[in-house]
């Protein structure tokens, strides 16, 4: 008897259905980092809520990364470190979906996505595509192309595109937008 039919046969026993999850790992949506210009500079705790009560942080895009490395603090695993271009790397291996780090961001970028799909938008910005692309180079203009291709899971909402993960079936589709994505914001996680 496997594993799961054992478990299936503990859940009946409890009169519950046992229902099989799929590891999740934090993913962040962003990818400007040191890409982003500051709109000033910014003296006070380095610490990404202390700076997002200051105008909402130094940052010309204001849904984007602050750089301080909050989520790095808050990880009880040591699964995410600052990159030289000043963002917040996960390491699937040592991430446990624990959520600290979304609850952490005052900006919202992280989101826990299954580990099966490694494909995903490094953006969080609700800003027109003209101001997207003002104020970051690697910022989703919503210019939809990623809905386009065959079999397509990405979705527009509120000028920032989306993947509908349930229905992201097609790999070929999902390597196809990030390809064709003029400003490299869909990233594929290493």
């Amino acid at each position: 008897m496997s594993t799961e039919q054992i478990k299936e046969k503990i859940a009946a026993l409890l009169g519950t259905k046992f229902e099989k999850k799929v590891k999740t790992i934090a993913v962040l949506h962003c990818n400007g980092g040191s890409k982003v210009k500051d709109r000033f500079i910014y003296q006070g705790i380095e610490d990404c809520v202390s700076a997002d009560l200051v105008l909402g942080g130094q940052k010309q895009c204001r849904w984007g990364c602050l750089g301080f490395a909050t989520c790095v603090k808050v990880c009880p695993f040591g699964a995410i470190v600052m990159s030289k271009e000043n963002l917040p790397l996960v390491d699937k291996n040592k991430c446990k979906a624990c959520n600290k780090c979304v609850k952490a961001c005052p900006k919202h970028l992280f989101s826990l996505v299954p580990i099966i799909h490694d494909v995903y938008v490094a953006c969080s910005s609700h800003d027109s595509g003209k101001e997207t692309k003002a104020a970051c180079p690697v910022g989703c203009i919503a210019c939809g192309i990623c809905t386009k291709v065959k079999d397509s899971p990405f979705y527009l909402k509120e000028s920032l595109s989306y993947i509908d993960y349930k229905n992201a079936t097609h790999k070929a589709a999902l390597d196809e937008a990030r390809a064709k994505c003029p400003t490299k914001c869909i990233l594929k996680r290493d």
